[in-house]
């Protein structure tokens, strides 16, 4: 009795020290072998990172690597740094709810798509039994582009800036509109 008793209290010490919430389920698990070392959303979340900054030099770039630790910091910021297991649907619709007070439409929905990355990379990695946003629909909110008039473009080529930057953009404008290149293109 004395030795199961020594095993209880060196579970329930091992889940504490793991900042784990403390459960007879979790108490249970550990005397039974059925331990499943849980990753902390921190923890996920510097996994993933890892990952991504693997693939940034040929597959994303720096700053995508950097939106993703930002979203991720805020992310552990609102709902703190809990066992993967103890996150909820509820939280990520707070945090949902949040990200949409706080941001545009078009910011709002790339937070939310970086979490739910993570969330995927979790259940992957057998981290996480339910991806707690695999419910959670998001639709990209339609930028409207306004085009200008064939009479507004006639203006723009046709003045002449006394300014060498002005004029510089001015041609780079003239030439985006005339091959169709996106301002992203110019840029580069």
């Amino acid at each position: 009795l004395s030795l199961f008793e020594t095993k209880v209290n060196n579970a329930v010490t091992e889940i504490i020290t793991r900042n784990e919430t403390l459960t007879a389920q979790r108490v249970k698990d550990y005397i039974l072998g059925n331990v499943c070392h849980s990753y902390t959303l921190s923890k996920a979340a510097m996994k993933h990172l890892e990952l991504l900054s693997e693939k940034t030099r040929q597959e994303i770039t720096l700053d995508c690597y950097r939106r993703y630790e930002i979203t991720y910091n805020d992310l552990i910021e609102h709902i703190g740094d809990k066992p993967l297991s103890e996150i909820t649907v509820g939280d990520m619709l707070s945090y949902k709810t949040r990200v949409m007070n706080n941001h545009q439409a078009s910011t709002a929905y790339g937070y939310m798509a970086r979490c739910k990355s993570l969330f995927k990379f979790c259940v992957d990695n057998k981290w996480l039994d339910v991806n707690p946003m695999a419910t959670m629909k998001l639709s990209k909110a339609q930028k409207k582009v306004e085009i200008i008039t064939e009479a507004e473009y006639r203006k723009i080529r046709d003045k002449r800036f006394d300014i060498p930057r002005l004029e510089k953009v001015r041609k780079l404008f003239i030439l985006a509109c005339n091959c169709g290149l996106a301002y992203s293109d110019l840029m580069l």
